[in-house]
């Protein structure tokens, strides 16, 4: 008789416990904007709620998916049977066609999280020259703020055009280059009209350059542009090895890179924390295996090699040093290696952990 009281008793508490929490409860979930014009400037919606439970109700967050997305809410405590607010704000500028964006409201009544969805389409607006070239050089315009080469391989010289556009109100006279050894470039206008484009053509020579991987050079452009004759351009590029067709005796011979496993998984880390892991490489052909470069994506992941030679049937390994600080959630990072190997000239390997903060 005792032990059913005591059973008793216990459930009563745990029910009266159970029962005394805040709850949160919208009259609203979803809120379809429609169309909205991209140059109409933000469009907002109120989602009212009710705490309908019987202790006071906090909502201590709201979680956007994106910075297209700004929420307000009530910050203070409302108590059973009172109302508040969440605010959802959407930018539809640079993000044309349809969306859909859901928040989630963290609270401390049950249940925890509850989830709002604003959705619509935008209408795009009517593009200018200025939207096509948004990268300024003072008066002139370039579609991008550097230029982009793609894969440079080593043996060939690439050539990209560069147009320009002139914003101002005189004329621009393009009147020299600063550059590195490994880029030349030919000006085909040579003074650009206002309202008008311009063009150069740029060489790039892989070899010159000296370098496999992703690498990022700077030129100085020379105008006599009122708002400052002299600006600097990035030049970036992927060098990679020329391609060399081989015979099948020469495959049969060439140094073949193999790795025990592309991906290495460090687990559950705190952030700040630094971890590390290591690749083995193993050379399975039979001429040496050069490691000629290993980039990491970053410059939170570092990278040490024991050897950047193995001979036929040997073994080097990759170590690394991922540092977390400033992560957050799942994070994976590719480290790229470049060698003689004439299958793989490159491989990526990619480096995982879960990051606690």
């Amino acid at each position: 008789m005792i032990k059913a009281i005591f059973v008793a008793l216990s459930l009563g508490l745990f029910l009266a416990e159970t029962l005394a929490q805040p709850s949160i409860s919208f009259e609203e979930t979803r809120h379809d904007f429609g169309a909205v014009k991209e140059e109409g400037g933000k469009v907002l919606y109120v989602f009212g709620f009710r705490n309908t439970g019987t202790e006071d109700l906090i909502v201590s967050k709201v979680e956007t998916p994106c910075g297209c997305t700004s929420p307000k809410w009530t910050k203070a405590a409302i108590p059973p049977g009172e109302g508040g607010y969440v605010e959802a704000t959407f930018d539809p500028m640079n993000r044309p066609g349809v969306f859909s964006k859901v928040l989630t409201v963290i609270t401390n009544g049950t249940p925890p999280k509850a989830y709002l969805t604003i959705m619509g389409e935008v209408l795009p607006r009517k593009r200018t020259v200025l939207d096509e070239f948004p990268a300024a050089l003072g008066n002139l315009r370039m579609k991008t703020p550097q230029v982009v080469m793609g894969k440079v391989r080593i043996g060939t010289i690439d050539t990209v055009h560069v147009r320009l556009f002139n914003n101002g109100s005189v004329p621009i006279q393009i009147k020299g280059f600063d550059l590195p050894e490994h880029i030349k470039i030919d000006v085909v206008t040579q003074v650009i009209e206002p309202g008008r484009f311009g063009k150069f053509v740029l060489r790039y020579d892989g070899l010159k350059r000296g370098e496999l991987g992703m690498v990022t050079d700077f030129m100085t452009i020379y105008t006599d542009d009122p708002l400052g004759s002299d600006r600097i351009i990035y030049v970036v590029a992927e060098i990679e090895q020329a391609v060399k067709v081989l015979s099948p005796k020469e495959l049969a011979e060439a140094p073949k890179i193999v790795v025990n496993e592309m991906m290495i998984d460090l687990g559950d880390v705190a952030e700040g924390q630094d971890v590390s892991g290591a690749f083995t490489i193993v050379n399975e052909g039979k001429k040496p295996l050069h490691i000629m470069k290993v980039q990491p994506e970053c410059g939170c992941t570092t990278t040490k090699m024991s050897s950047e030679s193995v001979l036929p049937g040997k073994s080097t390994t990759i170590d690394l040093t991922f540092s977390s600080e400033g992560y957050s959630g799942l994070v994976i990072k590719n480290i790229d290696v470049y060698t003689n190997d004439p299958v793989n000239p490159k491989i990526i390997l990619r480096v995982k952990a879960f990051v606690n903060n």
